[in-house]
């Protein structure tokens, strides 16, 4: 078991509301676990839509995943709220 992963889903257990989710998404993106980072990554996108970083993250998980539509529209909203 991975100590690390196992505490980042607890923290966001404890707190669904945090902004820990964009850790836990970076991390299952990689070690490979996109189908789950992009879940993730939706989840706390929907409480926190304005944060640039895990729009990017989401792009990432998605281009690695193999979903290259899906990737350029999230980060075509990472730009669209950050343009530098």
């Amino acid at each position: 078991m991975d100590y690390r992963l196992e505490q980042l889903r607890f923290e966001l257990r404890e707190d669904p509301s945090s902004r820990i989710f964009f850790k836990l998404g970076e991390y299952l993106r990689r070690e490979g676990e996109f189908d789950e980072g992009v879940e993730i990554l939706r989840a706390g996108l929907e409480e926190h839509p304005r944060y640039v970083a895990a729009w990017v993250s989401l792009g990432r998980a998605l281009l690695a995943g193999g979903k290259s539509i899906g990737a350029a529209e999230a980060l075509a909203q990472a730009l669209e709220l950050d343009p530098n």
